[in-house]
């Protein structure tokens, strides 16, 4: 068995120099878009858009607190429910 030889019309896997060149650009369109994203939300419609999300959270932070415990609520009841049916049931098995 014969290991095939790399010659120079073989294609190479990868090549560093574009891959490099990719990367670097990658990074500098991210903070680039980075940096215009900070300076945006540190201007003072910014400062209202932060503002909105936090105002907006909160209310989602309490909507769901609400619709939690009423969830636990009738968890709870319906447990209390299951175990005063089979209280109920053992009594009548008995008399």
């Amino acid at each position: 068995m014969t290991m095939p030889t790399e010659n120079e019309d073989t294609p190479r896997a990868v090549d560093n120099g574009s891959n490099s060149l990719k990367y670097l650009l990658t990074f500098l369109g991210g903070l680039a878009a980075g940096v215009a994203l900070g300076l945006y939300l540190n201007s003072k419609q910014g400062k209202q858009i932060r503002k909105q999300v936090a105002q907006r959270m909160s209310a989602l932070e309490l909507e769901i607190t609400d619709k939690v415990n009423a969830a636990m609520d009738e968890i709870n009841n319906l447990a209390k429910k299951g175990s005063t049916t089979k209280t109920d049931k053992k009594e009548s098995d008995n008399a």
